[in-house]
């Protein structure tokens, strides 16, 4: 058996990786031009489906217009679409007004266990209810001439302002069920103190009775429930009574 010297054996070896380093490359070149045509494939698919929902929405914001045009009568259609205009604002200033209310101050009750001065827990539900009244009357002067707004024969646009108002007014009262139940929280704390305990942003307590009527408090406002809770929801109890406003 002829054995090929060192030199030839180093050529058919170099010769071999050359041409393994260049199928791979071939292999990755092939790879980089599918996944180029896939990404254009994507690209061209989401900006085919944008313009499709662009197209829907525009649709469907001129069908939502024309029903609406053909809903309210023309005489009063500017009228409506200007008085909807201004309760967004109206709903849109509340809730920014809302947002920076110190919630959290509300929520200390560390500083309330340890502290005696009630006050700036107070001057905080104050400015809180400050916001809703003024909501609440901007709200009023807002949708007062609603009859001399638009007559009798503006039947639909009477009926879906008095639906926004309410919606509206609805807003307003879940705002001020959180700031009642936040009140009504401190004052249950403050009226039991040594009975409960302040511990890393809970609060542990020694009467059961206590608890369940604190924890009740701590419930999310309801659309649904909070015109009833303004109505009707002071709390009564064997623990605390405090009287709703």
């Amino acid at each position: 058996m002829k054995v090929l010297p060192q030199e030839d054996k180093e050529r058919i070896r170099s010769a071999r990786d050359e041409a393994r380093r260049l199928r791979v490359a071939d292999d990755i070149a092939l790879t980089d031009r599918k996944f180029r045509r896939l990404e254009r494939g994507i690209l061209w698919f989401f900006a085919i489906l944008l313009v499709a929902l662009s197209a829907c929405l525009f649709w469907n914001v001129s069908l939502r217009g024309e029903r609406a045009r053909m809903r309210y009568r023309p005489e009063t259609y500017a009228a409506f679409t200007n008085l909807v205009s201004m309760a967004s604002a109206i709903e849109t200033e509340h809730a920014d007004a809302m947002g920076r209310m110190d919630f959290d101050l509300l929520k200390n009750y560390a500083l309330l266990e340890r502290s005696d001065d009630f006050r700036p827990f107070q001057d905080e539900i104050a400015r809180a209810r400050a916001v809703v009244l003024y909501s609440r009357e901007e709200t009023r002067m807002l949708f007062k001439e609603l009859y001399a707004l638009f007559p009798p024969d503006s039947i639909n646009e009477r009926h879906d302002a008095q639906k926004i108002y309410g919606e509206l007014m609805t807003v307003i009262d879940v705002s001020e069920e959180r700031v009642d139940a936040a009140e009504k929280a401190l004052l249950l704390l403050l009226a039991n103190k040594g009975r409960w305990h302040a511990k890393k942003g809970t609060v542990e307590f020694t009467d059961n009775a206590l608890k369940a009527e604190f924890d009740s408090l701590g419930q999310d406002p309801d659309e649904d429930t909070a015109r009833w809770r303004k109505d009707f929801g002071a709390i009564e109890s064997n623990v605390i009574e405090v009287p709703s406003h």
